[in-house]
């Protein structure tokens, strides 16, 4: 439930529900409520908000200098719903704020974010579980403070922490169990929030994964995986929300005429793939270079090189590398149809109006539903998610 506010946020933008904290909350509510129903655990993350925050936590350990005011009002206010709301998880994000905290302390080890606002702010009574301690936020934390895998626990569960989420599994008696062991026997503090903890725990898991409400058995039998996925019932659910999803660029479309000579143009396989089920007579043109962050000129050359031989250009828009191609494109766009995959964030990038759509995803489905609609086999239903960070909106 990350609001998405800085478009360099790459890895939360299109996991993100968009730029309007309350949307983001309503539509986690809801999702939360789904999986509710089908006795499925759901968890909220990265508290306290990692949409606002450039940089990959599992990379490095991104830092802010947003004001609490701005946070609480923005980032915050999802999990806050959430709460009220009775989500039974949250996850904390490796996520630095020292203009809040007086200090680079992510909020994954951060008394401040775990108990001071989320339990006795917000009022948050489930389980406070960290995200992955192997990933390079907490790990560099850790390292600046001499501090290993295994005092980076104990400092997550000092600092509120329920569970600690680890992807390398701990040895039995290995360093982590003794710290641990050490800590519980010796520290009554420690040991009283971990009681505390299991309690918190045991508590969701009697609620979920009691004999009288849970959804499956807790030893399900692995012959009946195929035969129950994958679900009908559930493609036709993805099939439909990726058409409903489909958004126009702009008042309409402007017609394709089969006959023209029509070029497709990007590096999305799927994109390719349908678009040439829809245009069978089409050419293509693949960027040679598929880098995410930055084009390169032979890209940008040939594409203005090719674009005058051609009725219509179909864009696939799916990275800052196909921004900066389709930029230097401004002189054709009365021929160019943008279509955009994933995040719309990269029209923001554009210095004019382009005409088009926007799907949000880059596999077969979703390109089939952009096309459908480009071609008026379908009407598009969508609604950006996303307004401040696109200029031309």
């Amino acid at each position: 439930v990350d609001v998405y506010t800085d478009p360099e946020a790459h890895v939360i933008g299109p996991r993100s529900f968009g730029d309007d904290p309350a949307q983001a909350g309503l539509l986690g509510a809801a999702y939360f409520r789904g999986h509710e129903e089908q006795g499925i655990i759901a968890v909220a993350k990265h508290f306290p908000g990692h949409g606002g925050v450039t940089g990959d936590s599992h990379l490095l350990m991104p830092s802010s200098d947003v004001s609490f005011k701005t946070l609480w009002e923005r980032d915050i206010l999802p999990f806050r719903i959430l709460s009220a709301e009775g989500i039974p998880a949250i996850l904390s994000g490796h996520l630095s704020f020292p203009r809040i905290t007086g200090s680079t302390i992510p909020a994954s080890f951060s008394p401040y974010f775990n108990q001071t606002i989320l339990r006795e702010q917000i009022g948050f009574s489930g389980i406070i579980i960290t995200d992955d301690l192997y990933m390079y936020g907490a790990l560099d934390y850790g390292r600046q403070h001499n501090e290993d895998i295994a005092d980076l626990v104990i400092r997550a569960i000092h600092s509120g922490s329920d569970m600690v989420m680890l992807s390398h599994t701990p040895e039995f008696n290995g360093e982590i169990w003794n710290k641990l062991l050490f800590n519980y026997r010796n520290d009554e503090e420690f040991r009283d929030h971990v009681n505390d903890s299991v309690r918190r725990i045991l508590r969701v898991k009697l609620e979920y994964l009691h004999d009288s409400v849970r959804q499956v058995p807790l030893n399900p039998s692995p012959s009946q995986i195929y035969a129950n996925i994958p679900q009908e019932d559930a493609q036709n659910y993805f099939d439909d929300q990726a058409l409903r999803s489909v958004t126009l660029l702009s008042d309409s479309l402007p017609e394709i005429d089969p006959e023209e000579r029509i070029l497709l143009a990007g590096h999305n396989y799927a994109f390719f793939r349908i678009g040439r089920e829809f245009f069978p007579n089409a050419d293509e043109y693949r960027f040679q270079n598929d880098y995410f962050h930055f084009s390169t000129s032979r890209d940008r050359d040939s594409m203005k090189e090719i674009a005058g031989n051609y009725d219509r250009i179909i864009y696939a828009l799916s990275d800052p590398n196909t921004a900066q191609v389709l930029e230097g494109l401004e002189d054709f766009q009365d021929r160019i149809i943008v279509f955009s995959l994933l995040s719309p964030v990269y029209l923001g990038e554009l210095s004019w109006q382009p005409d088009g759509v926007a799907v949000y995803g880059w596999y077969n489905r979703c390109a089939r539903a952009g096309f459908s609609v480009l071609t008026g086999a379908a009407e598009a239903m969508g609604h950006l998610p996303i307004h401040h960070m696109l200029e031309n909106d």
